[in-house]
């Protein structure tokens, strides 16, 4: 079962008004006694500016008050001292702002992890090249974190000298030296790289390449194989998921390419089946939807299953979106303008799912998505909805999704808008 829920952006000088005012839509979100096994009814909460051309969106933590802040990258173009921007959460699902922060043009990830191991959160950003001279092509940023809410300390780390394609980071400790060590994609030669991480929050540069010269897109890092010892997977051009398997000592081996649909970008670990075996879900973006693939325990994956949500899906997280105990997918469709959410049974599929619209962008076919040539794109005609997080903003102990959009740089909180269970 299909359902369509039709939720328009907030007009800006509207918003401005309404959110010094209350800050989230009043009646929002109330459906803590909802029964088991109802639709999340999601609908957009609140709405607030962050970086302009908003591209991902990460929730941490940062000033150790107990609730949940977001930090967002703005993508192309975007002005670099105010590419990054934190914002603060209250506890109730609502967001100031807290800072900018410094990064280049044309940036993709973020990510929010403890790099220097001071138990405070640190941000690392992926730039993927530059259209303003000044800065640097093929880099990632690493802010680290006082634990307050500022950052103290900025590292720019070069991968390579030239090109063009540094797409995303993610973190893990795949030598088991107890350091934080980066997994990067879309590095030129399009292999997997990474940066060992060394005592305080440094990384052994230029990193380390592993697996064949593919065109990577996305990865995601977990025990495959179970044998205790890290590995990853990546998405790549050729419509597969490529699986490298670690040793424990920091080595990556190929261990295999698995089909997915056309187009893969997005991949997050999950346990689809309720098996007790890692198990992965990956948007492919020609396919206009995602793939599952089923994992065996021995670093292996069967043939993947599609399920259809709307034009040009990019991110893709997990989470609780409704009340049982399956995990579910929420994705974001960039030219749809809408967020599907798809809720799992436990046995591997996904029976019914919910699309929201979101914002403001115009509802484009990918054939009539018009060509922007780099450097010269303008604010307003970003792809939208692109960006994705899964976290528990409000503190009723339910999942809500964060959504950011290219188009102009607003970060939107979908909560339940079921109605509660009658007495």
């Amino acid at each position: 079962m299909k359902e369509e829920i039709r939720v328009s952006g907030l007009g800006w000088p509207g918003l401005l008004a309404l959110v010094a005012a209350i800050g989230l839509l009043v009646g929002c979100g109330e459906d803590d006694e909802a029964a088991g096994g109802q639709p999340y009814c999601p609908e957009v909460c609140g709405q607030y500016p962050s970086a302009s051309t908003a591209h991902d969106v990460v929730a941490a933590d940062f000033d150790r008050d107990g609730h949940l802040d977001l930090a967002t990258i703005g993508h192309l173009p975007v002005d670099p001292l105010k590419g990054l921007v934190i914002l603060k959460g209250d506890g109730r699902g609502g967001f100031t702002h807290m800072q900018d922060l410094p990064v280049g043009d044309h940036n993709h990830g973020v990510i929010a992890v403890d790099v220097n191991l001071d138990g405070n959160l640190d941000v690392v950003t992926t730039t993927a090249s530059r259209w303003f001279p000044k800065y640097e092509t093929n880099v990632v940023h690493v802010f680290f974190g006082d634990g307050a809410g500022d950052f103290y300390r900025h590292d720019v780390l070069k991968v390579l000298p030239g090109g063009t394609g540094l797409l995303d980071a993610r973190a893990g400790d795949l030598n088991m030296d107890g350091f934080v060590d980066l997994v990067l994609t879309g590095v030129p030669t399009e292999q997997v790289m990474v940066l060992f991480g060394e005592e305080n929050g440094e990384f052994s540069l230029p990193g380390v390449r592993f697996g064949r010269n593919l065109h990577t897109r996305m990865s995601v890092i977990g025990d495959f194989d179970e044998d205790g010892a890290p590995d990853v997977a990546v998405t790549n051009s050729g419509n597969a998921v490529s699986v490298l398997l670690g040793d424990g000592a920091g080595d990556l081996i190929p261990a295999g390419d698995f089909r997915v649909g056309l187009g893969p970008r997005s991949i997050r670990k999950t346990d689809a089946n309720n098996d007790g075996i890692i198990d992965l879900a990956v948007t492919t973006r020609l396919g206009n939807g995602f793939s599952v693939i089923l994992g065996n325990g021995s670093g292996a994956f069967y043939a993947p299953f599609h399920l259809i949500t709307g034009e040009d899906p990019r991110a893709l997280r997990l989470g609780h979106l409704n009340n049982d105990d399956f995990l579910d997918v929420v994705v974001a469709n960039s030219l749809s303008q809408t967020v599907s959410f798809s809720y799992g049974d436990g046995t591997g599929a996904f029976p019914e799912t919910e699309d929201v619209f979101v914002g403001d962008a115009p509802i484009l076919k990918r054939t009539e998505k018009p060509l922007v040539i780099p450097g010269t794109k303008k604010p307003g005609t970003g792809d939208g909805i692109v960006g994705l997080e899964v976290a528990d903003v409000n503190e009723d102990g339910r999942d809500d999704v964060i959504a950011c959009s290219t188009y102009d740089g607003q970060v939107f909180i979908l909560r339940s808008g079921c109605p509660k269970k009658q007495q």
